[in-house]
């Protein structure tokens, strides 16, 4: 099948085509698990996405959304499915309050459901 859509697109080398399937694979499982939180961003996406270009490159450009981060304390993640909206937050250490501004939502007003780990684990987390 490599072969056949290299030759039937004048590709010179099938490898080029199937580097170019496990790049839209990975694409593909990246936006089914992550739409929204990891954004397709550069040539590539320019190529494969609005066929502004027509190039292959060798590597992707993939842009990270992180609501909050403090290296070895926190981070906050938002994720929107259709019109469902999950935000996400893990702590080292300590239980800690944060404050996030919603500011990405729409101002009416709608259910929210928080889900908590629980706060006093059988087992410390900080061992190993």
């Amino acid at each position: 099948m490599i072969e056949a859509s290299a030759s039937a697109h004048r590709i010179p080398n099938a490898a080029i085509v199937e580097k170019d399937y496990y790049v839209t694979e990975a694409l593909r499982l990246i936006a089914q698990d992550f739409e929204g939180v990891v954004i397709f961003k550069g040539g590539t996406s320019l190529s494969k996405g609005w066929k502004i270009i027509d190039r292959f490159s060798e590597d992707i450009d993939l842009y990270v959304r992180v609501l909050k981060a403090e290296i070895d304390k926190l981070v906050v993640t938002a994720r929107r499915k259709g019109k469902e909206w999950w935000i996400a937050g893990m702590s080292a250490g300590p239980a800690r309050t944060i404050e996030l501004p919603l500011t990405f939502l729409t101002p009416t007003a709608r259910p929210a459901t928080l889900w908590l780990d629980d706060l006093t684990p059988a087992v410390d987390p900080n061992t190993r």
